[in-house]
Parts: structure tokens; sequence; C-alpha cells
């Protein structure tokens, strides 16, 4: 299912802007059970960093989770519902996710000093971070596992998931 359209040309100089289709109005809809608006999505959550499931739905944080240290990671459905997992570690800040080598989604908690994981039957698993006060903000998959950033450290931490490809 189609959940936005690329407008706007793409060069190196220039930003695409992502509209939704006139079609498609599902997380714009006034949810009158929740008294809530699903447009909180675009207009106030302020999704940040994305990352595609195998299921096709987009995970994201939010800008303002590691200044705010909110525990809350979201998630577009491909039928255009918003649902959001909430992590273990109240005001962890989940900062950056990513699509891991076996299909789960990875995320680094900058305020925690953690690194997390949703699997696919949604338990949310979490590792501290051993460099103390790391910051663990960027992360991404790599073929054996996921590589992240230790922002005030100035390392890179691995999790191996896989034994690593060794040649003979």
């Amino acid at each position: 299912m189609l959940l936005a359209r690329l407008t706007g040309g793409l060069s190196a100089s220039a930003v695409a802007r992502l509209d939704a289709p006139a079609s498609h109005s599902p997380s714009f809809q006034a949810d009158k059970s929740q008294g809530a608006d699903k447009r909180i999505l675009f207009d106030q959550v302020m999704p940040a960093r994305l990352a595609v499931g195998n299921d096709g739905s987009i995970w994201f944080t939010r800008s303002w989770s590691v200044d705010r240290g909110d525990s809350l990671i979201g998630r577009l459905h491909p039928d255009g519902e918003v649902t959001y997992i909430t992590i273990p570690t109240a005001n962890g800040g989940p900062a950056d996710l990513t699509t891991g080598p076996l299909g789960d989604i990875w995320f680094t908690e900058y305020k925690a000093n953690k690194i997390g994981v949703i699997l696919e039957s949604g338990e949310v698993k979490e590792y501290s971070v051993p460099t103390p006060d790391s910051g663990p903000l960027g992360i991404t998959a790599i073929s054996s596992g996921v590589a992240f950033v230790e922002h005030k450290a100035n390392k890179i931490g691995i999790v191996w998931l896989l034994a690593p490809h060794v040649s003979p």
C-alpha cells in the first residue's frame, strides 16, 4: 500500500518533500476515541530517524527524544495506523534505529547508555554499553550484527549477532 509519494525533483542540492496522497487519509483523520488527532504524527511528533521493517512498516524515533529523554519508538503500519512501543528504560532517549541483519529493529538509547532491539515478536530487549556515559547515537546494520556510534566516547561499538566472516 502506498503511504506517501515523493514530490519535487531530486538532485545533489535539492531536498525532496514527502506528501500523503489525496486518496490516503487514515493517518490524518481525527481519532475520537482517544481525543487526539492522528495528524500528530506529522505535526508534533517530528519523526527523526527511519527504518523499514520486514512487513513494510516504517519505524521512527522522534527528533526531541534525546533532548527530552522520552521512551517511545513509533511505527507507521502499511495500513496507515500509527502505534508506539515504550522501551523498558524510562527516559532512555531513543536516538537512532536500523533494521538488523535478522530483520529485528535495533535502536540506540542516548540518555540510558544502552542499545536495544525490538524482536519480530514485539519483545523489547536492552543491553548496556560497556563504556560509561558513551552516548550511543547512530546505528547501522552490518553483515554480522549492528554497529553504533559511542558519541561521547569517540568510539564505534559492534554487537555481533552472527559469526563474522573470516577468509581462509
